[in-house]
């Protein structure tokens, strides 16, 4: 699947979440036109390149529980969603599974809680949540300074301007990399209590990694597996009619 360097170009958005403080933390992910030219290619990022906090993508499970001193009860198996041809949100298990770090003694300065996402025990997304102790002045300024590590393009930065559940309004910053990866920062702004450092964040600030191809063919599974039981049960309902005896 090739992507698009402009958001504009995208055939549907669908929303992404985590929660952060108490909060859900919506992010909106593109679903890239399967014939877009991207005119940024050549010069595209390597993902092996963009780390998060010294993590990137494609690790295996054991080597994360490795470095953050967890363990495999700690990981849980989470559904993927997608909103059927009836309008009905469906969740599955696709073979997800979440681990969540809480950062209590400051081994990742100005992170609290760091979320990962593995596909067949393979790192395919993760997020870092930070303790708001850095006031950005704009959804640009804390997005250049998360480029600025790796060297990012600031001009091939994608903004929107988000309203999550409840009027949460969120400022998103979307960078395209290689292979239809994508880095996303976000900031949300609604005060929230901080049980780490125990004060209020007066803005949420998300950083994250994911893999798009993955995300969108999970759903493609799933959607299939949602017109194989309607499928399935017309079959049923149509067979009952026929044998029905008054």
């Amino acid at each position: 699947m090739s992507q698009s360097g402009s958001l504009k170009n995208c055939r549907n958005w669908y929303r992404e979440g985590i929660v952060v403080a108490g909060v859900f933390f919506v992010f909106l992910v593109p679903i890239f036109a399967q014939d877009s030219k991207n005119p940024t290619k050549e010069r595209c990022v390597p993902f092996t390149e963009v780390k998060l906090q010294n993590f990137s993508l494609g690790w295996h499970l054991n080597d994360v529980l490795r470095i953050v001193g967890m363990k495999r009860s700690q990981v849980v198996d989470v559904d993927t969603e997608a909103k059927g041809p009836d309008g009905k949100v469906h969740k599955e298990q696709m073979g997800l599974q979440e681990l969540r770090y809480f950062d209590t003694g400051e081994r990742y300065p100005g992170v609290f809680m760091i979320s990962f996402l593995f596909y067949n025990e393979t790192l395919m997304e993760m997020m870092v949540g930070y303790d708001g102790s850095i006031a950005w002045d704009s959804i640009e300024e804390f997005a250049r300074a998360v480029g600025k590590p790796f060297n990012l393009d600031e001009k091939l930065w994608e903004f929107s301007k988000i309203t999550a559940d409840a009027g949460h309004k969120q400022d998103v910053a979307m960078f395209p990399l290689c292979d239809d990866l994508m880095l996303i920062a976000n900031i949300g702004y609604k005060p929230e209590f901080n049980p780490i450092t125990r004060r209020e964040m007066k803005t949420l600030q998300v950083v994250s990694l994911s893999d798009m191809v993955i995300r969108d063919e999970l759903r493609e599974e799933l959607l299939k597996l949602i017109d194989k039981k309607n499928a399935d049960e017309l079959r049923r309902n149509s067979h009952e009619k026929k044998v029905f005896k008054p």
